[in-house]
């Protein structure tokens, strides 16, 4: 075993950062060619593991330009990411279709328009399949509805340049 700054390791290769900031750089590979500032891993002594930068913020943090994280491979198995134990998925199936899923017992909030993860719900899709558009508890197949919208302004609508069936928000059906 060896052990860097440790008289004790515990792996085959341990290393301890017994001095130093808290946030200071553990363990960094980089290329022969390239910058101290410009590593390709990075283990800070938080715990924090950055791939393209010096100063991860988060457990995990992967900075460049393109495509930076590519899941599974190009056949048709399936390849996908859990989240918190099975709470929810994204992925593809066999069939190369792109699936986002609520785990057991879970819905699906799309949220829009808000910088605050988990607020500016705009549909959700319960795990009763129920589809809500303006609402988070939808009570039907499909309930659509808005707490902003009053009076003779459309709801709901069907059509193609113009709308030929529209529900207004107060309740009033127009047909042709």
């Amino acid at each position: 075993r060896v052990g860097i700054a440790s008289s004790s390791p515990y792996a085959r290769l341990s290393i301890h950062a017994n001095s130093g900031t808290a946030g200071g750089a553990l363990f960094v590979v980089g290329s022969s060619t390239a910058a101290e500032s410009m590593p390709l891993f990075t283990i800070l002594n938080s715990g924090n593991v950055g791939i393209g930068t010096t100063s991860p913020s988060v457990k995990l943090e992967v900075a460049g330009t393109g495509e930076v994280i590519r899941v599974g491979d190009s056949t048709n198995g399936t390849a996908y990411q859990s989240f918190s134990g099975g709470r929810g998925f994204v992925g593809y199936d066999t069939g190369n279709n792109f699936v986002v899923q609520g785990g057991n017992t879970k819905g699906i909030l799309f949220n829009v328009n808000n910088s605050v993860f988990g607020s500016g719900a705009a549909m959700a899709i319960t795990s009763s399949a129920n589809v809500g558009i303006g609402t988070t508890t939808p009570t039907s197949l499909l309930s659509v509805a808005s707490s902003t919208l009053t009076g003779t302004t459309g709801l709901f609508s069907v059509g193609t340049t113009t709308s030929i069936f529209n529900i207004l928000a107060n309740g009033n059906v127009g047909i042709g």
